[in-house]
């Protein structure tokens, strides 16, 4: 079945009608909300002109006082874990019959056959996918949920999937030896697998409301309502992703005990789903570059991706207005769990408490594994760290808990985008972070950036963060405010999703903007033009080097090398010091460090940030985080990233 063209708006004619969006998303509820979840709210109480229905899977997103412009939540149980009470209210209205054994395996059996063998077959995503997806629809409008699913004939087809699978071996690409009759699935495995598909497949016994557009904040199972309204009706889908879904999905289950069959299982179903929805969607909007290689990997075309990077409410995140703890405050906001790596961060503390004895570690989030708690408390104890770090638990305020520091530490070990790093900056605070997803995409060198893990690294940034004097970390923390306000301000984020919904046929009134500042726009990557993150930018045109410096910087004598660096005066040239970095003498390294740091070439920020993560000797990190924080203080929030 091939997927239909547009249909006319569900705003009808009326130009006088207000367009209706659907927006979509499945987060875990952490206590913290991530960031899915912040644009979700964000666009519906931002753009006041379009009418939304939420479609959430897993929790709810207005708890509260909703605003006037959300018309309905549709809660759906998730895929992975217990049922939610009831099944929200968007499921269909109409009498549904009990059917016999009979109907079951003569016409439902094979849709569920047809659709597991479209998720292993790599053309099966897609189209194909999806009008297997408005078959099954079909099915449920007519037929109880409930008794098809439970329906032996249906545990049939899912047990004798994974037995097939099981026994010719496969992996993800096809390869692998046959399995010996011990690594077979189990019962147990085959029941849970038939419950999972039953709720991975949840969209599908729900009406789709009718929109003009489907916003969907990841390509995982709360996205179908998207491929289902694309194929059915020909509306428009718009997916905005910061995590890569299969990602997630499988990061969830690694690590928690689940059999590999199931793990399997559920990875090539959500991977089968991704794909639909990349190779449904009229428009990709991935948060970072790092995000785009994720959706790239699994099959998303280049031609209809857009970066739209996050955007957060300038107005919660802010500097703090009155007086502060006069200790020296480090703070972290994260969900206690082993991707956070607590462990890491007393680590931290315990090497800066070395060096600084007042310090203070302040930890906001909540308790999401008690073993880790347990592990956490326990080397605080042993670590005598009592009065050093201090956690205030999941009820605390965090943009109050933000504007208390001097410097923010991130130390997760996974995470494609932890909003700690942007919130931190918003409120003016320096930030030094693991190397991990887009971290240093976003950090673009306004921050220290350390290997995963390394405590030591870590500990060392945020000291010689922490020794700036008082007059000079309060210019950067002016400075790291207006620069994160200006990338990742909220008013420039509605901006691009203005633009965006605009492009996709759905007319939002500007808000009273008189235009979007130079460089506000969506930032569209097209295949030609797209570069490393190392590379200059191709409309740049080098200025002439200064005659000799390659020669000097390769003379056997260091002191001679140290001599070309210091004469080095043009911005333009400073890739001359960045070479330097990698000399095996120390004393070059620091000097080259202290040059860049001088001259503020177009990548500064991002080659003193490589040297605090990633070179071998101490004095030169401490210098690098030392000339990283001196140019932040003097670099123009508004001026061109290199």
């Amino acid at each position: 079945m091939g997927v239909r063209g547009t249909a006319p708006a569900a705003s009808g004619n009326d130009a006088s009608a207000r367009p209706k969006v659907l927006l979509t998303i499945e987060e875990p509820d952490t206590g913290l909300p991530g960031p899915a979840g912040t644009l979700v709210e964000s666009l519906v109480s931002g753009l006041h002109d379009v009418d939304f229905e939420v479609w959430s899977v897993g929790a709810r997103r207005f708890r509260e006082t909703a605003p006037s412009n959300l018309e309905r939540q549709i809660v759906v149980p998730p895929w992975s874990g217990p049922p939610l009470d009831g099944w929200g209210d968007g499921s269909p209205t109409g009498r549904r019959t009990r059917p016999s054994e009979g109907e079951v395996e003569g016409a439902f059996v094979p849709l569920v056959g047809a659709f597991l063998e479209a998720t292993v077959d790599p053309d099966g995503p897609g189209e194909r996918l999806a009008g297997i997806l408005l078959d099954l629809q079909v099915a449920f409008r007519r037929w109880d949920p409930a008794v098809v699913w439970r329906s032996p004939a249906t545990w049939g087809v899912v047990r004798d999937h994974l037995l097939v699978r099981a026994h010719r071996g496969e992996s993800d690409d096809g390869g692998g030896e046959a399995w010996t009759t011990g690594d077979l699935p189990s019962i147990d495995e085959g029941a849970t697998a038939l419950s999972w598909l039953g709720r991975m497949l949840a969209a599908t016994t729900y009406d789709i409301p009718r929109v003009d557009l489907v916003h969907a904040t990841a390509a995982g199972f709360s996205a179908l309502p998207g491929v289902l309204a694309r194929a059915q009706h020909g509306t428009r889908l718009l997916l905005s992703e910061h995590a890569v879904a299969p990602r997630e999905a499988s990061l969830a289950l690694d690590g928690e005990g689940v059999p590999f069959h199931l793990q399997r299982f559920a990875g090539v179903v959500s991977g089968a789903v991704a794909r639909t929805v990349y190779r449904l969607a009229d428009r990709i909007a991935p948060a970072t570059r790092h995000t785009m290689q994720w959706e790239l990997a699994y099959g998303a075309p280049r031609a209809r991706m857009s970066v739209v990077e996050p955007g957060l409410d300038d107005d919660a995140f802010r500097p703090a207005r009155g007086p502060r703890s006069e200790r020296p405050t480090v703070v972290q906001v994260s969900p206690i769990r082993p991707e956070s790596d607590p462990e890491t961060l007393l680590a931290v503390a315990q090497r800066v408490r070395a060096e600084i004895p007042d310090v203070m570690f302040r930890h906001a989030g909540p308790l999401l594994d008690p073993s880790a708690w347990e592990r956490v408390l326990a080397l605080r104890r042993d670590g005598g760290l009592e009065e050093t770090v201090v956690f205030a638990g999941a009820g605390a305020d965090v943009p109050a808990t933000l504007a208390q520091g001097d410097v923010a530490l991130v130390t997760s070990r996974s995470e494609v985008l932890p909003l700690a790093v942007i919130e931190s900056s918003m409120c003016g605070l320096p930030v030094v972070a693991t190397d991990t997803g887009g971290v240093r995409e976003v950090l673009d060198g306004a921050g220290v950036v350390a290997p995963v893990g390394d405590a030591e690294a870590l500990a060392e940034g945020v000291a010689a963060t922490l020794r700036v004097p008082s007059e000079q970390r309060e210019r950067n923390r002016l400075a790291v405010r207006e620069h994160a306000v200006t990338r990742f301000g909220l008013a420039r984020a509605l901006r691009d999703f203005r633009k965006l919904y605009s492009e996709l046929g759905i007319d939002v009134p500007p808000a009273g903007a008189t235009g979007p500042p130079p460089g506000s726009d969506v930032v569209v990557i097209p295949e030609a033009a797209e570069r490393r993150p190392d590379e200059p930018p191709a409309q740049a045109t080098a200025r002439p080097r200064p005659a000799g410096i390659r020669t000097r910087l390769s003379d056997p004598d260091p002191a001679v090398r140290i001599d070309a660096l210091r004469a080095l005066d043009d911005a333009a040239v400073a890739d001359a010091a960045a070479a330097a970095l990698a000399d095996g003498v120390a004393r070059v390294r620091r000097e080259a460090v202290r040059t860049i740091g001088r001259l503020d070439g177009p990548r500064a920020g991002r080659w003193l940030a490589e040297a605090v993560s990633g070179d071998p000797s101490p004095e030169v990190r401490r210098q690098a985080v030392d000339a990283l924080a001196t140019l932040v203080t003097r670099r123009d929030p508004h001026a061109d990233r290199g």
